[in-house]
This record gives C-alpha cells, structure tokens and sequence, in this order.
C-alpha cells in the first residue's frame, strides 16, 4: 500500500503573511477535526491553510461516534463537552465565534430524551443536527427544550412582512389551557374565552396570534384600554397582521383612539422590511433587535456560535477531492465582488410557496445593493424549478425533492450559496430527496439541509434576505444564521468564512526593530475599504494579548510570552454593521531571557504510515516538546550540547499541510518556543491495482468453529447483513479482492467486535484484539481491484461491516473473489429470460417457474458454476434452498448433475421483519463440458435479474 509522504517548509523569522482576504476572522473560528479520522485531518488541515487558521485553533476529538445519528447525551458528551472545556480555557477560547467541524462527524442528534414529557407539534421532529445544536450549544448544555421554538434565534434578522410561527414546545397544561381559550373562543363566549387566554399567556406569553384572540375577547367585553395594552404584546412578539386586525369588527370601535393607531402604524413601518444585517461576534447578547447588547450577557442562552461543517463524506455525501476543490474555490472568490444572480424557485409546489412572501423584500434588498434577481416561474425554461442553461448563478434557493444540477446545463459563480427546502436535504440515512451534497459537488461555496422531516415549515429553512445578507458583506455563516430563526434541525454546510462581497482594509503593523523585551508598544496604520476601522486587536500565537480603538497604540507584554519566535496577528475591525475584520500576520522574535530553540525539517520524506525525524537545539533545556497548535505531538531530552530530536509518527499529523513548533523548558525562567516548520504531507503514488479475470461476486469466507471444523461460504460483502454459518464462529477468514472507485486516498471504515486482522495487497494493515467501535484505515489505492484479505475472531455474533469514503463518494465496499473464468460466450434461452444470461444487466426482472430455465450455446463450454442475482422485488418472496441443475451436449439426452453446493450471500437486500432473498446466490458444481444447461428452482418460482456463467 502507498500511503503520504511528507514535505516541509520552514518559515523563517519575520516572515510575513500577506493578508489574506478572510471574512468573519480565522482567529475567531475554531476547527474541530475527528482525531481518529485521516480524511478529517486532511481536510481540517488544508482548510487551516487556506484559511490561515491558527494552529492554536484546532481541536482534536478521540472517540467521536461513526453513526450518521448520535443520541443526544452522546453529542453533549463527546462532541460539546471537550469543546466547551477548550472554550473555557484562558486564551483562544474567550475569542471564538464560529465553530467549524471537519468531515467525518455525525449529522443528526436524537433529541427524544430532550423533550420526553412534552407536547410538540407535529412538525416538531425530535431531530436536532450537529451545526443547529452546537449554535443554540448554551441551550443544549443546560437541557433546556426550548432550543426546538422556531422563533429561538434572536441573531435572526425579522422580516416584518412574514406570519410569526410559534412552535415550543407545550406541556400537557399549556395544551389544556389553550384548547380551552379556543374551545370558548368557538362558542363565542368571550369572557371565558378572555379568562382561558390569560391563564394560557401567562404561561405562554410568545404565542402572538393568542396575544391577538386576548384583545378580541377584551374588547367584546367592553376593556377596550387592556385590549390595546394586549394587542400591543402581540405585536412585541409577532402579531403583524395589520388586514385581520383593522377588519375585526370587536376592534373597530378602538380603531380611532391615537394609541391603537400607534400600533397600527408600528405595524404599516414593517411591510416590507427586514432588520439590517450585522456582524457577529459570540460574546453578544442578542435580543431580536437589530444592535446586540453586552449589558447581562454572562450565562445568557441568547449567546450563540455559528457552526458549519465543511463537509459530509459518509452515505449519500461527497468525496474529499469534491470538498477541496468547492473550499478553494470560495477561498478564492473572497473580496471579488463577483457578477451573477440569485434565482428564486416558484411554481405550485409548497416548497417553494413556503417562502413566497420573502422573495420580494430579498429581490428589492438586491436590487438597492446593484445585484440582480430573478424570480423563475412555472413558465419559465426549468419550469419554476431550477434555473435552465444559466451561467450567471450566483444564488439558488429552490424547492423540490429530487434534481440533477448536472441536467440543468448551468453553472455556479464562484461563491455561490444555493440550497433546496426539501424534507430530507441532510437527512444522508434516508434515501428520499437529493442531498445537499449536490450543491457542494457543483461548486457553491454553501448550502444546508434539515436532518429529519422538515415539513414546508418556513422558519426551519433559510429566508431569501440571507441572499441580501451575503451582498452586503456578511461571511456565509452570518447570512445564514441570521436568516433561520428556528435553526435547531438545519444541517450548514461549506465554508463559514467565504465573503466574496467584504471589502478589506490594509494593515500595516508599524512595529519596532526586534527581539523584543518588556512591554512593546506600537500603533497600526489601517487604510480602510469602505468603513472607517473602530478597533485594532492584537493576537499573538492565535491569543488575543491587546484590544485598543483605532489610532490608539496596542501593548504587548512579552515577560507573558516564551523567548522565540512568535505570530503576531494585527487584526483591524470595521465600524460599520458587519464589521469585516481585516489583518496582517508577521512573526517576531521575544528575546527577554536570551534563550532559543531552533527545529530543523527532516531531511527524507515518509510516508504517513511511517515515521519522520526532526532535529533541534536548544542549549541549557531540560526537555523540550514538539507541538502542533495546542496539541503536543512528542518530547525529547537534550543532550549536553542542547541538541534533541524527534521521531514522530506520520499518522499523529495527518496528510495535508500541518504546522508544527518546538518549545523547551528549563530548570528556571522563561520557556523558549521555536520558529514555525510549515509541514505538507502528499500521497505518494497509489499501490497499483492486480489484474484480475473472472471475479465472482462478494467474499470467500472460510469459517471455524469451537470443534475446529471448517466451513468455506460465499459472502456478498459485509454489509451488515447475516453470514451463514456465523453463529458459534472462533475464526472467519474472509478472501478476495476489493475494488477502489478511483485512485487516491481511500479510509476503510470497519466495525467489528474481537480480534481483527487486515491485509491489503499482501500487506499487514491492522492487528488488533478486543475491538469494540469503528476503525478508520488509510487506504492510498489504484482505481482497479485489491487484494484484500480480513480474518476475524469475533467477541459475539456480529458480523464486521465495512465502508469506504475518502477520494470516492461513500459507498459500500464492491469485493470480488477468484472462481475461475467467465464463459464468455453468448448464452440464449427459452423464456423471458433470454438476454439475461449473458452477463449484462438490464435492469429487468424474469420470472423462473420451478420448469426452469433451459440455456444453450453455440458451441460446447465448461462451466464450473452459475451465479443467479434475485430481483429486488424478490427481496420479500421465499427463496429456494434446493436448485437442480441438467446439462447436455449435442443430441445426448439431458443429464441432471451431482452434488451441486448451493451458497445464498445475505446482506444486501435485507428487509426487517421478512426473510430475505440472498444477494446473490452462487450454485458449484464439478466442470461439465456441454452446449445448453437447464436450471430449476425447487418447489417455487424466483424473479431474477441476471445470470452469470463462469468455468475452470
């Protein structure tokens, strides 16, 4: 197997980092990667790069679950609780504001314990995702139900144009008292219905179109002066429904007084608006206005963090070539300013009708800002549903189950943000709807989908403002969170920081000759784009160490910092809404103690399964520890001359570019930390492929039991499904070949339980006992087949399962093994399956009645077996577990044959609750030479769809 090997570059001191033209702030995002997955620290560590996220920022998580769905005890524990602990921590965590999760996590969060005991409405699915949880994270940590309401989101920008949907959930008392207020409502007794409203508000006083019922009852019972004051309280939390309110004849008669037509006029301000965009920043206490606050925001749950999954490489996702290559591609398109429209979907289906009424307000918004919009309709090329033969698509917000971007013959803009409301857009288990990895694999730099039946709930989708949002200059994350204002079951996914419409200030440091001792102060000179810059901040290694107002000098304490080498970030923050944050990265040395620690690059690349070595020194060090970021990776002991070396494990790194420092200790005083070694691990040339012939379908499995006897099966893969013989089994040793959908960096996911042992082309990958959870393999593979060798002494029944994602889509792994050669020659037959018996597929079914089948060829061949692949309709029909087998040759008579091994492959077409048909069944028999061979089921017919010939 080839795997990466590693080459460096060492940044020397005072290099300087150009700005790069990051919007929302990389030292203010914090990327999560799953340490057991070398796909995620591939694409974390990349993202880093382009991004020129600090290495200080980077999290490692261990033991994250391989499910698509986690419980939600299970996200609270292994996934929010070490990132809050990190969060908690002095330095970085006090700065983050976005959260970014690599590839490889779950989606989805179970969220029934959540709201066990409660009344939800039936579009309430108690599925949370992964980004919707670690936003509204304050809520999730402290178990609080509300994190479902749909009205949650107070960084959500109001469009005062659109109904207020309400959907918290409601105890069993709540429940009571509503259906009471509305059952006296209906009666038209409105005194009742008035005490029943009270009682409900008090309780539930977010519920606007109650707040309205209230003053209805109020004024028809003569308190039109409390009628006002409740109509008021609607209208705080939603009521906007200025046409019912003037035409409800109990309110008429208030209709003249000068408060009501306060807030009647109050109501006329927001046809039509929405709330201005703004910046974010995590430390804000949002209050559904459009300024934040600071005042009480310590503990508030109104404090949030924008999170974004850079992308899905499990079922039904993409490929890590796909997710790099639609990363660099934002990253590139940031401060372009680029040309395109946005599209906006309508025809007859609710799906786009959901968010009809926003379409106005967002194409206005466009159009103030010089953007262009097009509303597509049922008319329209693409029929309202997609935009047709377009090469200016910048935006799509569509509404439809099931598409192919490809068929559209369009093309996305670099930056582009496009998505669907559909009901399963994230949901990657259920095999309904287009997922949104379609948008990521035509190139838009973000999209989103729910994670469970969405319902054509608006409030759970993106608003079309966020079109508007991401004009303006906001970052994607931005756009989209201040678009959803229930975002608890919403999947983000792409690039948080892509800004392609941000215009950026330049930064110059102006700082003072160096090494540096004591306090240095120095003061920044920020040319701005646009907006006047309010504040300058200081970070010095991924830290914030200074704050101070534009003008105004910054101070850095270097008795607080190791002797070395350093960067120092100078970040300058606009004063205008959004805040677009520019900066400048130098590196500077801090000399208060004259100590030093230099790392030298290892001389020989290796590959990621291997081992690298570094060279240093640092004289008068007690030990010294090699770091990346945070993440301590080795330690050493100098000798006598100060000099040391690591050797360290390729893996602990990850393929991708990777940033590593030395730091040494001493028996007193101040550290020292080492300049910065720029590390990029490549793969090497993929392990080539074997040429193979004749591959019957699936595994060979050789199976021993507790007496040591021996049983040799067929396996259609390992898939989950049951594999004969299993049960009781000491030793399965599973041979064959694997087949790899592409060259280039593969990761084997394989579940099992006992010992495991895996070979790849001859070579020993694992060898471990007392496996009990998902294993991730680095495969660097050839497109073609593998040998593939897996002996497995399990703890219990279970059977290993495997999967493959990385360079190709996620998928189950397609095996072959050795039987001899295809009959190649052509097959005809009586009966309907006639075209079937010559290796194709076509995608038919044909009935075999127990008569059988007769095939004949036009000249005589030796066949040594047959494989039959049952239709998927056949998955829910009895199969046969007896076959006979005749053959004959020229004019002898027809002759049944001997001993004939019937092997069923379960797996892959299981049914729960049925017994299912095999995946393939394969019939071994001693080599026969003839010209025409009949096959029969015993007992019963079969629908098959192919039938496969293969001898000796």
């Amino acid at each position: 197997m080839s795997l990466p090997r590693i080459v460096v570059v060492v940044l020397g001191v005072f290099f300087s980092v150009s700005a790069a033209r990051a919007g929302g702030g990389p030292e203010t995002t914090l990327l999560v990667v799953n340490a057991d997955s070398p796909i995620s620290r591939l694409v974390a560590n990349e993202y880093a790069a382009m991004r020129d996220i600090p290495a200080a920022n980077l999290l490692e998580l261990a033991g994250v679950p391989g499910s698509i769905q986690i419980p939600f005890a299970t996200f609270q524990e292994a996934i929010w609780k070490p990132i809050r602990e990190f969060l908690d921590r002095d330095g970085v965590g006090s700065n983050i504001d976005c959260i970014v999760y690599s590839t490889d996590f779950p989606c989805a969060v179970d969220l029934k314990p959540l709201l066990e005991g409660r009344r939800i409405d039936k579009t309430t699915t108690p599925v949370g995702s992964l980004t919707g949880l670690t936003f509204l994270a304050r809520r999730a940590e402290a178990n609080d139900p509300l994190l479902v309401d749909l009205r949650i989101n107070k960084y959500f920008r109001i469009d005062y144009t659109q109904p207020v949907l309400t959907t918290a959930p409601l105890t069993e008392d709540d429940e009571k008292r509503f259906a009471k207020a509305m059952g006296a409502m209906m009666a038209g007794d409105a005194a009742a219905a008035g005490e029943a409203y009270a009682a409900f508000l008090e309780h539930y006083p977010s519920h606007p179109m109650s707040w309205f019922n209230y003053a209805v009852c109020l004024a028809r019972t003569g308190e039109g002066d409390a009628a006002i004051v409740a109509l008021g309280k609607g209208i705080d939390v939603g009521w906007n429904d200025i046409k019912k309110t003037e035409a409800d004849r109990s309110l008429e008669p208030l209709l003249h007084r000068r408060r009501m037509q306060r807030l009647l006029d109050k109501m006329r301000d927001r046809q039509g608006k929405v709330q201005n965009a703004h910046g974010f920043r995590s430390r804000y206490r949002w209050i559904g206005k459009e300024i934040p606050t600071l005042k009480n925001s310590k503990g508030s749950p109104d404090r949030y963090f924008l999170s974004v999954m850079l992308g899905h490489t499990g079922v039904r996702g993409n490929s890590v070539p796909e997710i790099l290559a639609g990363l660099r591609r934002s990253v590139a398109a940031d401060g372009t300013e680029p040309e395109g429209r946005v599209y906006f979907a309508l025809n007859n289906d609710v799906r786009t009708r959901a968010r009809e009424r926003g379409y106005v307000p967002a194409a206005k918004g466009l159009e103030a800002l010089g953007r262009d919009s097009v509303v597509m309709r049922d008319k329209d090329p693409g029929r309202g549903i997609l935009p047709s033969g377009k090469n200016d698509v910048f935006g799509v917000m569509a509404g439809i189950g099931a598409f192919d971007w490809s068929r559209t013959k369009s093309t996305l803009v670099p930056g582009a943000i496009c998505e669907t409301l559909s009901s399963f857009g994230a949901a990657f288990q259920d095999k309904r709807d287009t997922k949104l990895s379609e948008w990521i694999r035509a190139g838009a730099s973000g999209t989103s989908g729910t994670v469970a039946e969405g319902f054509a709930v608006g409030p759970k989708f993106p608003h079309p403002y966020m079109h508007v949002h991401y004009a303006e200059g906001c970052s994607f994350a931005e756009a989209m969170y201040q678009s959803v204002s229930g975002p608890y079951q919403l999947l983000v996914v792409g690039d948080a920081l892509a800004r392609p419409f941000a215009f950026f200030a330049t930064v110059d440091p102006a700082l003072p000759e160096g090494p540096w001792k004591g306090s240095v102060t120095f003061t920044p000179n920020v040319d701005p784009a646009a907006d006047p810059i309010a504040t300058c901040e200081a970070f010095v290694d991924g830290r914030r160490v200074a704050r101070a107002k534009e003008g105004e000098p910054l101070t850095i304490d270097t008795t607080a910092l190791d002797d070395g080498v350093h960067e120092l970030r100078v970040v300058g923050i606009e004063k205008g809404r959004i805040q677009t944050r520019s900066y400048k990265s130098v590196q500077i040395v801090v000399a208060n103690a004259g100590r030093s620690v230099t790392l030298t690059a290892p001389k020989k690349p290796t590959v990621f399964g291997g081992t690298f070595l570094l060279r240093g020194r640092a004289p008068g060090a007690s030990a010294v520890e090699l770091f990346a970021g945070v993440n301590r990776r080795a330690t050493a002991k100098p000798g006598s001359d100060g000099s040391f070396r690591f050797e360290v494990p390729a893996g602990v790194v990850g393929p991708g570019r990777v940033r590593l420092h030395a730091r040494a200790s001493y028996p007193s005083g101040p550290a020292a930390r080492s300049a910065t070694l720029a590390l990029r691990v490549d793969p090497v040339p993929p392990s080539p492929a074997a040429t193979v012939d004749g591959l019957l379908p699936g595994l060979a499995a050789e199976i021993v039991d507790a007496k040591k006897k021996r049983r040799n099966v067929a396996v259609a893969g390992l898939a989950g499904g049951e594999i004969e013989g299993l049960k009781g089994a000491k030793r399965i040793t599973l041979t064959g070949f694997l087949r790899a959908p592409g060259s280039g960096l593969h990761q084997l996911l394989l579940s099992a339980r006992g010992k495991v042992v895996l070979e790849i082309d001859g070579k020993k990958l694992l060898d471990r006992e007392g496996v009990d959870r998902t294993l991730r393999v680095p495969l660097s593979l050839a497109d073609g087949y593998h040998a593939f060798r897996l002996i497995h002494e399990p703890a219990g029944d279970q059977p290993p399962i495997a999967r493959l994602n990385g360079h190709g889509v996620y998928s189950q792994p397609v095996f072959g093994h050795a039987a001899g050669t295809r009959v190649a020659t052509k097959a005809t037959a009586k009966g309907k399956t006639a075209r079937l018996v010559d290796g194709s597929r076509t995608g038919a079914s044909s009935a075999v009645p127990p008569t059988g089948v007769e095939v004949s060829w036009p000249k005589a061949v030796k066949p040594a077996s047959i494989v039959l692949f049952p239709a998927r309709s056949a998955r829910m029909e009895p199969w046969p577990t007896e076959w006979v087998l005749e053959s004959k040759l020229g004019k002898s008579k027809w002759r049944k044959l001997k001993s004939v091994e019937v092997q069923n492959a379960a797996g892959a077409f299981a049914a729960e609750g049925a017994t299912p048909a095999p995946a393939f069944t394969l019939l071994r028999f001693r080599t026969v030479k003839c010209d025409a061979m009949r096959i029969k089921p015993v007992g019963r017919s079969v629908t098959l769809t192919e039938i496969e010939f293969f001898g000796k």
